[in-house]
């Protein structure tokens, strides 16, 4: 911006356009607004990059927490499973002794 007064201006001026100021003015401040933009945008751009890092960083110990915790599940499912059976064979032995019990209590049937 050094020397647009004096180098550019000035001779436009000198040159019949007293109003030329105004463009220049114009020009200068659209100019620096987009320069000013595309820092802007420079910055936005690396911190939502840094973001998005973060996020899939985060993504990927939640994943594995996910895993192990399924895998829990698993082993808690199949203990959970022999333990059905176990206590579903408790019960039909305790059905066939009472049974037993039933038919050795009660009384003989008259003929």
């Amino acid at each position: 911006m050094d020397g647009w007064r004096f180098e550019v201006m000035q001779k436009v001026i000198d040159d019949g356009h007293p109003l030329a100021w105004m463009f220049f003015l114009i020009f200068i401040f659209v100019a620096s607004f987009a320069i000013l933009n595309l820092f802007i945008a420079l910055v936005v751009d690396s911190l939502a990059e840094e973001q998005r890092a973060v996020l899939k960083e985060g993504f990927g110990e939640l994943e594995g927490e996910i895993e192990d915790i399924e895998e829990e599940i698993e082993e808690e499912r199949e203990q959970a499973g022999g333990a059905r059976s176990e206590i579903l064979d408790l019960l039909r032995e305790l059905q066939r002794e009472v049974a037993e019990l039933k038919a050795a209590v009660a009384p003989p049937s008259a003929p």
